[in-house]
């Protein structure tokens, strides 16, 4: 079962992640999110609310390979993330 506080945390890191402030970080990051959320672990979420606090313009250089996040790129979610970002 899970907790209030678990539910309002994956609803604040659904609607974070679904309005970024940039279309293409809404549909990565938002589409990942939708896909992933229910299933993710305490430890994943806290690596997604760290990725969430990221500007778009840093995210987007991430994604699109321009530059590596050092502290981020080790972490599973954003593994998983990139996984995601290359099936489409």
């Amino acid at each position: 079962m899970t907790s209030y506080t678990d539910y309002n945390r994956r609803k604040k890191i659904y609607y974070q992640s679904n309005h970024r402030g940039t279309k293409e970080a809404d549909i990565l990051i938002g589409g990942f999110v939708k896909k992933n959320l229910d299933r993710m672990t305490s430890t994943e979420l806290d690596q997604l609310e760290e990725l969430l606090s990221t500007s778009d313009p840093d995210l987007m250089l991430w994604l699109n390979g321009q530059e590596v996040p050092e502290n981020i790129s080790k972490t599973s979610v954003w593994q998983q993330i990139i996984k995601f970002k290359n099936k489409d």
